[in-house]
């Protein structure tokens, strides 16, 4: 994957924060969160920066969520 961060992950939480779709919009960050767990847990060197970002990354993610969901998305 071709990333201008390096962070693989990074793509995925593009993808869910630009998402315009309500309805795709939990799957999306699911993904992300999945993804940066994986890379949490990959062998590969994590430097302090990308530790931070992915936390923040979380953090935002979260309140994109109690955003994005109304009353009508109670499932």
């Amino acid at each position: 994957m071709n990333n201008p961060n390096g962070y693989p992950w990074h793509a995925l939480y593009a993808s869910a924060v630009l998402e315009t779709d309500s309805t795709r919009m939990p799957k999306r960050i699911d993904e992300v969160l999945t993804a940066i767990k994986d890379r949490g847990r990959s062998l590969a060197e994590i430097s302090d920066v990308e530790c931070a970002e992915m936390e923040a990354a979380r953090t935002r993610l979260a309140i994109l969520r109690a955003e994005r969901s109304g009353p009508e998305s109670t499932a």
